[in-house]
């Protein structure tokens, strides 16, 4: 990586944590108008960390956060939000995966299908 694309880089997830803040405070004045955005721009946070190789707890919660909104959003306009949701359902995913293997002390989350199998067995 040379400087410039290194400094861009950092500047790309520095951008998009902005935008959320932004997208915050038009969301507190008109939740139903914004809240798409805000889903969004919280999605495109662990999206621009996911290309970076970047993982934090920050970034997990934002990503989280934004597919609960997606899930609200899907709820009422399943046509319109469901295939983002999906999509971000999917980054938070590899974030998670991406974090247990930059700390392999940590194990992967258990799906429920998982829990339900071992219960059965027991």
């Amino acid at each position: 990586l040379g400087l410039a694309e290194a400094a861009w880089r950092g500047e790309a997830l520095v951008a998009s944590q902005e935008a959320v803040d932004l997208r915050r405070e038009l969301v507190a004045g008109n939740r139903d108008a914004y809240l798409p955005d805000l889903a969004t721009s919280l999605w495109n946070v662990g999206y621009v960390a996911r290309i970076l190789g970047e993982t934090s707890d920050q970034i997990l919660d934002a990503v989280a956060e934004g597919v609960r909104y997606f899930d609200e959003l899907a709820a009422t306009e399943p046509q319109a939000f469901t295939a983002r949701r999906d999509a971000a359902v999917s980054t938070l995913t590899d974030l998670k995966n991406s974090a247990v293997s930059q700390h392999p002390k940590l194990t992967p989350p258990r799906s429920p299908q998982a829990d339900e199998a071992a219960t059965d067995t027991a």
